[in-house]
């Protein structure tokens, strides 16, 4: 009788046994695949707001270095009363509501040191920068409709470019606020659940040419449209700093930087307020979204 040779193979318990140490080991390789993509997508979220950041503190700060006022008067200069107001330009800190406000202010707790943190939809900086060079790339651009008189040498024939329908300007009004995400959405945190949502806020960095003298607009309308430029155009020219003429309702007033030191005119809006200014109009130039 031949005698039967057993076969060499694992057994179902070793099979069982090396099953469960793969499934293991896989769950563990999951668990660090998934952990690295949270991090990298986290230091990723971190480095493309510290970039958005950079971008609008450095926007800011180039700002905020240029003359607000003529012959380079600074806010800082010990004299600066001496000769009366200034005759062109302005500087201003607008506040609209106290912090205790449920309205315009959004509380967002307190920091590590116990400091209070809010949001507010309704504090604005606004001031004039006077840009300096010598050709149109150092001047700030406003775009206009193609037939505008503002179109044609209102100084200095750097300030224009023919052919083309935006106005070059050594004068602006800038203008920073914030307004709440418009989708309300909140901040996410999937690995904390006990982390509070806060708002999202965006944060809006506007500028508006200014024009040396609105007389010079209405020669230059009077000589090749026959008259003013209409009211009715104000939301073409959101670009520029103007406002409807109150003298005659029915024409545009293109301001100067020796305008806007009346606050009324600010933001070429009745009251120079950012609750009556249209920020809806044109590109605000969105420069960051803040939590």
């Amino acid at each position: 009788m031949q005698r039967l040779r057993r076969r060499a193979a694992f057994t179902i318990t070793e099979m069982l046994v090396t099953m469960a140490l793969i499934i293991f080991i896989m769950y563990i390789l999951a668990e660090a695949f998934s952990a690295g993509s949270t991090a990298f997508r986290n230091l990723k979220a971190i480095g493309d707001m510290n970039e958005k950041l950079r971008t609008t503190g450095g926007l800011l700060r180039k700002h905020l270095e240029r003359d607000h006022f003529e012959d380079k008067r600074r806010v800082s200069d010990a004299d600066f009363w001496k000769d009366g107001p200034p005759r062109q330009g302005y500087l201003r800190i607008y506040h609209g509501s106290k912090l205790n406000s449920t309205t315009s202010y959004y509380s967002e707790g307190t920091d590590a040191d116990g400091n209070d943190s809010a949001c507010a939809s309704d504090h604005v900086l606004q001031f004039t920068v006077k840009m300096r060079g010598n050709n149109r790339g150092d001047y700030l651009r406003a775009g206009v409709p193609a037939n505008s008189p503002l179109l044609l040498p209102l100084q200095d024939t750097r300030f224009q470019e023919a052919g083309s329908p935006s106005v070059s300007s050594s004068w602006g009004e800038i203008t920073v606020f914030m307004r709440p995400d418009p989708a309300g959405r909140m901040t996410e945190d999937p690995e904390s659940a006990s982390a509070t949502p806060q708002k999202l806020y965006t944060l809006y960095v506007r500028q508006r040419a200014l024009v040396p003298d609105n007389q010079l607009v209405q020669a230059a309308a009077q000589q090749f449209t026959n008259g003013p430029i209409p009211s009715g155009q104000y939301a073409q020219y959101a670009e520029m700093s103007c406002c409807i003429d109150p003298t005659l309702p029915a024409a545009l007033y293109f301001n100067s930087p020796a305008d806007v030191t009346m606050p009324a005119r600010r933001l070429g809006q009745a009251g120079g307020t950012p609750a009556s200014f249209v920020y809806g109009q044109s590109d605000p130039n969105v420069l960051a979204t803040l939590g």
